[in-house]
C-alpha cells in the first residue's frame, strides 16, 4: 500500500485479540502516523463494514463454487477470487469506481478475467515443444488469479 503515491493509509481497524497489541506495531504506528483503532474483541458485528465485506465475499464464493461445479476443497481458490472480483467491482460508496481503481487511480483490466472453474489451456513454451506437431496445450481448470492480475491459477493433471 505505500507504493501508492497520492495515496496514504489514516488508519487500522482491529479488535483486541492481541496480534495489534504490542509495543512494537504501536510504535510503527505512530512513526507512519497511523490512528489504530480498536473494536471489542471476539465480537465482530461491532464492525459492520468488515461483517458485510465478509459476508459479500462468502456470498461471492459459494455462487463462484457452485456455478463451477467444482468440489468444496477448492473453498479457499473461490474466496481469494471473489476477494479479487470484490476489488474490481465499482461501488456507489467510492463514486462508482472499483475499490482498485480508487486505490491506484487506474482502471481494472478486467478483459484477463475468466469465469471460475472453466476450462483454461496451458501452452508449453518453445523450448519444450519438441517437435512441431506435437501438442502444444494442455487442458486445465481456471482457479482464480495472481493478486496482482497478473497471471492465472490452473489446475492441470500431469498425465
Amino acid at each position: 500500500m505505500g507504493n501508492q503515491p497520492d495515496r496514504t493509509l489514516k488508519k487500522i481497524v482491529s479488535d483486541q485479540e492481541g496480534r495489534l497489541l504490542n509495543a512494537e506495531f504501536k510504535n510503527l504506528a505512530d512513526l507512519h502516523g497511523l490512528v489504530h483503532i480498536f473494536s471489542l474483541a471476539y465480537i465482530p458485528n461491532h464492525n459492520s463494514f468488515a461483517e458485510r465485506e465478509n459476508m459479500t465475499i462468502v456470498e461471492k464464493a459459494r455462487c463462484l463454487l457452485n456455478g463451477s461445479k467444482l468440489p468444496n476443497i477448492y473453498w479457499a481458490e473461490a474466496v481469494s477470487t471473489a476477494t479479487n472480483l470484490f476489488h474490481l467491482i465499482p461501488t456507489p460508496s467510492r463514486q462508482n469506481n472499483s475499490p482498485y481503481t480508487f486505490w491506484t487511480k487506474i482502471p481494472p483490466h478486467i478483459k484477463k478475467l475468466w469465469v471460475f472453474g472453466c476450462v483454461a489451456i496451458l501452452i508449453a513454451p518453445k523450448n519444450l515443444q519438441n517437435w512441431k506437431l506435437n501438442q502444444t496445450g494442455q487442458e486445465g481448470i481456471l482457479l482464480g488469479y495472481k493478486n496482482d492480475m497478473s497471471a492465472y491459477w490452473v489446475l492441470w493433471s500431469c498425465n
